[in-house]
């Protein structure tokens, strides 16, 4: 968390999380937003990728966004419950996805070689997905984002999304309280958007794991219902 303060204001630029399943759609986010930040303040020589900006963010007067499965993941991510709900964090956010579609792209990405059912009944299948449920159960969500409405409207999604980070007046005792000190630029959207190619996600025949419905392309009618009822379940 950075303070930045004066007489007049004092502006916390704590770290804000938005939080999914594994393969819900965090990183892309994340991705996202911090070519955001770069197109915003012209970082095109910076070494730093996106994901690394957008969680240092607060260096160029942004709220940070990182992204998190709260370790239940195969990908390295060492955020946890309890710092996701410390008081140095800002607002948090939920990333959903259509867990046929998440599952299949983990098992994809870490275990091709293995039927589906024996990814089913690993340590990366049912079991993980249901410790983040479980961790999550009880928590509150300032946004709620769907991966499928991003993928479908990511304009208005993804402006969503910045909305909530712009930087705004945190003094309570000045007259500006709450309003945001800058405008979301909508042709730095639309150049985002098209950078990150949301639209071809659409479409299962261009072969992304990341695709909406990307489940039809590896899973038998039978065993996507079976997913929606271990889903149901939890």
């Amino acid at each position: 968390m950075e303070e930045y303060s004066s007489e007049y204001s004092v502006a916390t630029f704590a770290d804000h999380f938005v939080v999914g399943a594994q393969s819900s759609g965090t990183d892309i986010l994340q991705n996202m937003f911090g070519l955001y930040v770069r197109y915003d303040q012209n970082l095109f020589d910076s070494n730093m990728t996106n994901m690394k900006l957008s969680t240092q963010a607060h260096n160029y007067f942004w709220r940070p966004l990182v992204g998190t499965s709260l370790t239940k993941t195969t990908a390295k991510d060492n955020v946890t419950k309890e710092k996701v709900l410390s008081e140095e964090s800002g607002p948090v956010f939920l990333v959903t996805r259509d867990q046929k579609d998440a599952l299949v792209q983990t098992w994809q990405t870490y275990q091709p070689e293995s039927t589906w059912e024996e990814f089913r009944d690993g340590p990366m299948g049912f079991s993980l997905l249901q410790e983040f449920m479980t961790e999550v159960s009880d928590m509150e969500f300032a946004e709620v984002f769907s991966y499928e409405e991003l993928v479908e409207s990511p304009q208005r999604e993804f402006s969503r999304l910045v909305y909530c980070l712009l930087p705004r007046q945190d003094n309570v005792n000045h007259y500006y309280y709450g309003s945001v000190k800058r405008e979301i630029k909508i042709d730095l959207i639309d150049s985002v958007v098209e950078s990150s190619k949301l639209r071809e996600l659409r479409d299962t025949q261009n072969g992304y794991l990341e695709c909406v419905g990307v489940h039809k392309e590896f899973l038998t009618s039978s065993q996507a219902e079976e997913i929606d009822e271990f889903v149901a379940s939890l």
